[in-house]
């Protein structure tokens, strides 16, 4: 039967097993950084490992570090290991200056100010990372440091207050310059192609080329028969009478004769010469024209003529997007967003979790995106395309937008390509500029396509 000492040897060794593991898997080479207190060295090998956020005063926290537990000969920049919540958004960047005080709270032992990253609304951070020579050897060992709070620099009240929990304190020792690069490893075999992904978009129709000459005219075929006439329409106005001709010249009269009996009666005298013709009416309006009769048969075709020479082949369209590997979706809906020259990362309602994953050096991630305005955009405000990698570092891209005043809607359309294989998400920033921009909605649709080119 085990006694109680038996069972907290065992959960001693367990604890112990748990905490070399975490070690092993923590295990990772430091990003490179714009300032020297944010290049950490690879951690020594079987060392118990902890990993904080190191950012100096004044620097964007884009580099996360691992820092080290003191080591037996006590080498390395003194630190505490602190972490804490922030009121406000859930990711980003912010400056806070940071207090320690003893157990009553009263005596201040320490301060400095950090920019530290947030995720959701939860950061980590090494106090004494921003201070030449870190904190005070004497605060760490006597154990006078009991309390942090942190707040925005100059504020009256801070934000946030945490105990220091047993085991904060680190050393961190601080690289010298990093070498050249050494030269590339060779390729290793292909592995298995995998399914063909569903055919892309299909790319632009390549320009027209010009039309060839045009070939000899064959004969005409004969004439086919005529069709009836269609009904006569109706008679148009008749127009003005012309003027009456003049009266010819009377003939002379004869000699009175003998009056004798009645002769029988005389012929009728010769008519007179006609008058001239008097002028043109005006014609009158044209009738409506009656309805077409039905049409005739059509005529036998005639011969084909000769074909004419091919026209010159036009130019070869840009060539499509290979198939699709990976997609993801993220949206948000109406906000007021505050905009900082540092820049503000706009977070998704929908697909927040949502990430492409790049397998090859060749792949491309094509980005789709759209936002709106309900107000004009504050004065020279950015509208940049993010990529969060493997849910840590923020990468700008050379994909984005310079607003104005009259701007409502935006769209960012491009092919981002040199990625080494990882998990992506990519968001939209806003930056440059200080106000609010008043947003009705932002859409993103990004995918991962196969670096061949498409068919």
């Amino acid at each position: 039967m085990k006694t109680t000492g038996d069972r907290m040897a065992e959960k001693r060794r367990s604890i112990k097993f748990k905490a070399d593991l975490q070690g092993a898997l923590e295990r990772r080479v430091v990003l490179n950084a714009a300032q020297p207190v944010a290049q950490i060295a690879e951690l020594a090998a079987g060392a118990t490992m902890r990993r904080v956020s190191i950012v100096p005063q004044g620097t964007p926290a884009q580099t996360e570090a691992v820092a080290q537990q003191p080591t037996e000969d006590g080498e390395g920049v003194p630190m505490v290991a602190f972490r804490g919540r922030v009121p406000g958004p859930a990711n980003g960047v912010v400056t806070l200056t940071f207090r320690v005080y003893d157990r009553s709270r009263t005596n201040l032992l320490f301060e400095e100010t950090q920019t530290v990253t947030v995720s959701r609304r939860t950061f980590s951070v090494a106090l004494g990372a921003a201070t030449p020579g870190g904190v005070p050897a004497d605060l760490l060992a006597g154990g006078q440091a009991s309390f942090v709070t942190y707040g925005r620099p100059g504020a009256d009240r801070p934000v946030g207050v945490g105990p220091i929990a047993p085991g904060a304190a680190i050393n961190t020792n601080i690289p010298g310059p990093r070498g050249p690069v050494g030269p590339q490893g060779p390729v290793g075999p292909q592995g298995p192609v995998g399914p063909r992904g569903p055919v892309g978009p299909r790319g632009e129709a390549g320009m027209r080329g010009p039309v060839g000459p045009r070939g000899p005219e064959g004969p005409q075929g004969p004439v086919g028969p005529r069709g009836e006439p269609g009904m006569r329409g109706p008679a148009g106005p008749q127009g003005e009478h012309g003027a009456t001709g003049a009266a010819g010249e009377p003939g002379a009269t004869g000699a009175a004769g003998e009056p004798g009996a009645t002769g029988a009666q005389g012929e009728p005298g010769a008519t007179g010469a006609t008058g001239a013709t008097g002028a043109t009416g005006v014609q009158g309006e044209p009738g409506i024209t009656g309805p077409t009769g039905p049409q005739g048969e059509p005529g036998a075709t005639g011969a084909t003529g000769p074909q004419g020479e091919p026209g010159a082949t036009g130019a070869t369209g840009a060539a499509g997007i290979g198939a699709i590997k990976d997609i993801a979706f993220a949206s948000g809906g109406i906000s007021s967003v505050a905009v900082s020259p540092m820049g503000t990362i706009l977070s998704p309602t929908v697909g927040a979790l949502e990430s492409l994953t790049t397998t090859s050096t060749s792949d491309r991630i094509v980005v789709r995106a759209d936002i709106h305005f309900s107000a004009a955009p504050p004065a020279g405000m950015s509208v940049k395309v993010l990529l969060v990698v493997n849910g840590g570092a923020v990468v700008e891209t050379s994909l984005g937008f310079t607003t104005t005043v009259d701007d409502r809607m935006i769209s960012i359309n491009g092919v981002l390509e040199g990625f080494a294989p990882a998990d992506i998400a990519v968001r939209l920033g806003l930056t440059d500029a200080s106000g609010i921009a008043e947003l009705t909605g932002f859409y993103i649709t990004s995918f991962v396509v196969d670096g061949q080119d498409g068919p």
